[in-house]
C-alpha cells in the first residue's frame, strides 16, 4: 500500500524584535529514521507559489517518489502548472542538499512524459543511502532563514568588490549595471 504523506510546516509569527519564531512539527502518520524526517523537514521549507506547498511524497525505506499534489493546484493563477512544477522543483532541491548535509548519497530521477493534470502524478524519484557523517550544515541554516523580502530595493550601485566576489563565485554570470546599455534593454524589457 503506498503511503502518501504531506508534512505540513506550522510558522507561528511572533512580533518580539521583528522576528520569524518557526515550531517544527515533523509529525507522520508513520515511522521514518529522525535524520531522514529531518531532511523532509528542510525540503517542505522550499519556496513555492502562493505557499500551497503542492508537493506529496511516497516514502519508502531508502527512497521518495515526489508527486504533484493535484489538490494544492490553483488553476485560476497557474493554468499550465508551471509555478507549481517551480515549487516542486525547489522541494526536491532542498531535500537534495539536505541529504547531503546529513551524510547521505542521494540519487534524483526525474521522470520523463509526466502527465502534469492527471492526479497527483509522480515527477521524480529520490533513492537514498547513508554514506557517512553529516557533513556542512550552511545549506540548511540558509533553509532556515530564506524569506521572501518585499520592501524597496536600494537605489545605489552594487560595491565593485560584491560584483568581483560574484564573478569569482559565478564565472558565468552577467551583470549589467545601473544605466549600461545592458540594463536599460532588460528594463525595457520589463513589464510591471
Amino acid at each position: 500500500m503506498k503511503r502518501m504523506v504531506v508534512l505540513l510546516l506550522i510558522l507561528l509569527a511572533a512580533s518580539c524584535a521583528g522576528k520569524l519564531e518557526i515550531e517544527k512539527d515533523t509529525s507522520l502518520s508513520f515511522e521514518l529514521k529522525d535524520e531522514v524526517m529531518e531532511v523532509l523537514y528542510f525540503a517542505s521549507l522550499a519556496p513555492n507559489g502562493h505557499n500551497t506547498q503542492p508537493w506529496l511524497i511516497e516514502a519508502g525505506e531508502s527512497h521518495f517518489i515526489v508527486h504533484i499534489d493535484s489538490g494544492r493546484a490553483l488553476p485560476q493563477v497557474d493554468p499550465d502548472l508551471r509555478e507549481t512544477c517551480i515549487s516542486v522543483g525547489a522541494f526536491i532541491e532542498n531535500a537534495m542538499r539536505a541529504f547531503a548535509a546529513y551524510g547521505y548519497d542521494a540519487q534524483l530521477q526525474i521522470y520523463d512524459n509526466i502527465d502534469l493534470h492527471s492526479v497527483n502524478p509522480a515527477v521524480a524519484r529520490i533513492d537514498f543511502v547513508k554514506s557517512g557523517a553529516a557533513k556542512d550544515s550552511t545549506d540548511l541554516s540558509l533553509m532556515l532563514t530564506r524569506h521572501t523580502d518585499k520592501s524597496k530595493y536600494l537605489d545605489e550601485p552594487i560595491s565593485q568588490e560584491s560584483i568581483r566576489k560574484l564573478f569569482q563565485a559565478f564565472p558565468e554570470l552577467h551583470y549589467y549595471g545601473k544605466g549600461s546599455d545592458g540594463f536599460r534593454y532588460l528594463q525595457a524589457a520589463t513589464l510591471y
